[in-house]
């Protein structure tokens, strides 16, 4: 879409002999926008599945402790408390990284990479 706003604002500014070259270039870039953009998504996704295998890692400690608990304890157990903060870790790392691409991509690349 953009493309093709860019392409009609600059052949009603280029001359008629240039438009062949103008036309070439623009799908160059074009292309190009599209391989980095895709780039970028690949490597947030790598990201988002490396933080998620580093908190599953903890998960075999916490089913052990389900084995040990003790009916008369009064404070959470230690699966709700690493639970609570894994969470709350990783939705600090989310909101994090959707602050930074915020800041950097269009509002509807953002909600694709979260989609």
């Amino acid at each position: 879409m953009w493309n093709q706003e860019i392409r009609n604002i600059l052949f009603s500014k280029v001359p008629e002999t240039r438009k062949a070259l103008l036309l070439s270039e623009i799908d160059r870039v074009a292309q190009d926008y599209k391989v980095h953009r895709d780039e970028i998504h690949t490597k947030l996704v790598q990201i988002m599945r490396e933080r998620l295998l580093v908190h599953l890692r903890s998960l075999p400690q916490i089913v052990e402790g389900w084995n040990r608990l003790e009916e008369s304890d009064s404070q959470p157990s230690q699966f709700a408390r690493s639970l609570t903060k894994a969470d709350m870790f990783l939705g600090i790392e989310v909101g994090y990284l959707q602050r930074v691409l915020s800041r950097t991509l269009h509002e509807v690349d953002v909600r694709a990479i979260f989609r």
